[in-house]
């Protein structure tokens, strides 16, 4: 605890280098743990479903071409008797839309039919209001209506008062009963309602393929045994129809609805990125107390001279690294402790990777995100440890400049010491980012990469030695304005 004690202290007398050095630890956890939090929700857990090893999606696949469609209205309603047999939950969702006018423009709202027992079967109560009942299916009255949060914020103004009441979409009015929490935008990331959906519709629409169909299975029940069943039912629903083909049922687990193939290792090479700016900053740490431990020999000399062993210093040293790590540490446990902070980022990016036609676009956009902080956070690791360095040999940049040398010519010795580590790992960096892009079966557009673009390969090197330099230059002018009397009076 003593040792602890005197490195606060010690930390406290270096602002810069401290201050350097906990930024490096803040961006970097802080990337790791947001870019982490999304491989999570999307690969690992990417549901709140409580029973998600157990929740499957039934389909029916057409032998002409692959053709997915949803299961039969016949189908559908034979899977309603057994439920207790077979599934311990069933639900039916199918999508379509709305018309919203608002001051004289018209627009399309995008909509889904549920079954009533659909927000409990995902796990997910509307955070106002309530989900639909069995008699929000009747014909009497006005339909009810649960709006997501997007919608109700940017459309509906966020008025608490309207749950209850009738709101206007078009030509019709609905009963606000409820408004879902901000993650919530199942069965895709453009549902902006829902609107109730009863079994007599279902049935009522007997050639119909277009329902998407969730089951939970009994705990005593197979995916075999739960497919086997389907199959009968796909049997007997196609006897009655003159249809050429045989559809194939399918039942696949809730989190391929998720993760499709192309976007699960899209988000694992993303995990890889992390893992790299992490590298960077260990890397950038590891630099920066390598520097300020070659401007502490004459300490540690006078250390051991006093009688601290080896184990003492090392214990020391190790201190200091703890309060420096500490402060982004604790910084980012209190804010996953508060049950209050929003959670809006990792969702908007879950949103947008799970759309087909954005999601390699964003997934591009989050590479060229953690490629600029990588390279930041390289650019902050540069100048800390050529400051540090400038200022531990600020009497020797004295005698320099007391002995005739000039301020541009301290300039360009500060510039080349930057510019020649740059350069020495520009050459290694290439040939390994070559490497791993030839180990990569595909990228994050689902195509084969090149390893070797002379044109690319260009910029990324002259972007790099560019940033560096500029890095370079904030301690290289520093030290070419010393005065060479305080210069000399510095120990």
């Amino acid at each position: 605890m003593n040792d602890l004690k005197f490195a606060v202290r010690l930390l406290s007398r270096k602002p810069g280098f401290t201050t350097v050095a906990i930024l490096t630890l803040g961006i970097g956890i802080g990337a790791c743990t947001a870019l982490f939090s999304v491989a999570n929700q999307m690969v690992v857990n990417p549901t709140s479903v409580k029973d998600a090893d157990r929740t499957f999606q039934l389909n029916y696949v057409f032998e002409d071409g692959g053709q997915t469609v949803g299961l039969g209205s016949s189908a559908l309603q034979e899977i309603f008797k057994n439920t207790n047999d077979r599934f311990t939950a069933v639900t039916v969702f199918q999508f379509t839309t709305l018309k919203f006018e608002s001051e004289g423009f018209i627009d399309n709202l995008s909509a889904y039919n549920v079954t009533p027992g659909f927000f409990s079967f995902m796990d997910t109560p509307p955070m106002l209001g309530q989900g639909f009942s069995e008699t929000d299916t009747s014909a009497a009255g006005d339909p009810a209506i649960v709006l997501s949060h997007r919608t109700w914020k940017s459309r509906f103004a966020g008025n608490k008062d309207l749950i209850g009441k009738l709101i206007r979409l078009g030509e019709n009015s609905f009963t606000l009963v409820g408004v879902m929490p901000p993650q919530f935008r199942f069965p895709s990331g453009v549902a902006e309602c829902w609107l109730p959906l009863s079994h007599d519709q279902i049935a009522a629409r007997r050639n119909s393929f277009m329902w998407g169909t969730l089951v939970k299975l009994a705990p005593d029940v197979s995916q075999t045994q739960a497919l086997a069943y389907i199959e009968t039912l796909a049997d007997a629903e196609m006897a009655g129809m003159k249809r050429p083909l045989r559809p194939i049922p399918t039942i696949k687990p809730l989190r391929e609805m998720f993760v499709s193939e192309k976007l699960e290792p899209t988000v694992w090479a993303l995990s890889a990125a992390v893992l790299l700016v992490l590298l960077i900053t260990w890397a950038n740490i590891g630099n920066l107390l390598l520097a300020r431990t070659q401007g502490r020999v004459k300490e540690m000399a006078i250390r051991g001279a006093l009688g601290a062993d080896r184990f003492q210093i090392a214990r020391l040293l190790l201190a200091e690294t703890l309060a420096k790590s500490v402060a982004p540490a604790l910084h980012e446990a209190l804010r996953s402790l508060d049950p209050a902070q929003p959670v809006g980022t990792p969702e908007i990016i879950e949103d947008f990777l799970r759309q087909r036609d954005t999601g390699p676009r964003t997934a591009l956009l989050i590479l060229f995100s953690l490629a600029a902080v990588g390279l930041f956070l390289s650019m902050i690791g540069v100048a800390g440890v050529i400051a540090f360095t400038v200022a531990e040999r600020q009497r020797e940049i004295g005698i320099r400049m007391a002995l005739g040398s000039s301020r541009a010519r301290m300039l360009r010795l500060i510039l080349w010491q930057g510019g020649r580590s740059t350069l020495i790992g520009a050459l290694p960096g290439a040939a390994i980012g070559m490497l791993l892009i030839s180990a990569m079966p595909v990228n994050v557009l689902g195509e084969k990469p090149s390893p070797f673009d002379p044109l690319a390969l260009a910029l990324v090197t002259v972007v790099v030695v560019a940033s560096f330099l500029f890095a370079s230059m904030i301690p290289a002018r520093r030290a070419s304005n010393l005065n060479p009397m305080e210069a000399l009076r510095h120990e």
